[in-house]
């Protein structure tokens, strides 16, 4: 699991729930990280999802957190590690 969150500092990214789904169908994704303060019908769908697709399912820290370490000065819900 930290090797995921290792990955998000330094990997090439998708953030964002609807750009993370579309990652996941596509099978483009290393791991799937989810903030742990994203509304439950959304955590629901992704993990479905990355169940689905075999893709790596990692809870996360908040979304704010999240943000920062994908780079970004606002929160993410999601984000995937592209392979």
């Amino acid at each position: 699991m930290s090797s995921c969150y290792d990955l998000l500092k330094n990997a090439s990214l998708l953030v964002g729930c609807k750009q993370v789904e579309r990652g996941i169908v596509r099978g483009v994704f290393r791991c799937v990280v989810v903030a742990s303060d994203t509304d439950e019908h959304i955590r629901s769908r992704i993990a479905a999802l990355c169940a689905k697709h075999q893709a790596e399912f990692v809870d996360g820290p908040s979304m704010r957190e999240l943000g920062c370490l994908c780079g970004i000065k606002v929160g993410a819900s999601a984000a995937g590690v592209l392979k």
